[in-house]
């Protein structure tokens, strides 16, 4: 009887482990780069986004500038890059970057999404152009849906 019960507690014990909410992975070997004009650190949105992207990327980066994100993109070759750039600045610098072999995947937020979609397409690692802000809820929870097939 003692087995029986220890078994039935060992099973009570996994079923309910197997319904809890899994936290979300760390990806350990990406860093996640964000390139954008207007990231202002001041405000509590990209405050409250740079927290919830954190908790997917070891590393997060954010630039203003397209020239010292180049840079930096260049620095790094044992780590892939996942790249989460404005519409206008994605347009101006992912011909240059495009074949850097430590870029990964390239998200496109922007305000306009039709006029970006138009040269996008012609790169293979524009994973999409999003119209929502980049520090939206929806956007979480996409990327979260990306990285979630890493590591």
């Amino acid at each position: 009887m003692k087995q029986t019960q220890a078994t039935t507690n060992a099973t009570a014990v996994a079923s309910s482990t197997s319904f809890r909410a899994r936290p979300r992975r760390v990806v350990q070997n990406f860093v996640l780069v964000w390139l954008d004009a207007h990231i202002d650190e001041k405000k509590e949105d990209f405050r409250n986004s740079f927290t919830e992207l954190r908790k997917l990327v070891v590393t997060l980066e954010t630039f203003t500038e397209v020239n010292s994100c180049v840079e930096y993109l260049k620095s790094i070759s044992d780590q892939k890059i996942f790249l989460i750039v404005s519409g206008s600045f994605g347009q101006t610098m992912v011909p240059f970057i495009h074949n850097m072999t430590q870029l990964d995947t390239i998200f496109v937020f922007c305000s306009n999404k039709d006029r970006h979609k138009v040269w996008a397409k012609e790169w293979s690692k524009v994973e999409g152009v999003h119209g929502s802000r980049c520090h939206s809820s929806s956007t979480f929870a996409y990327i979260t849906e990306c990285f979630s097939h890493l590591n």
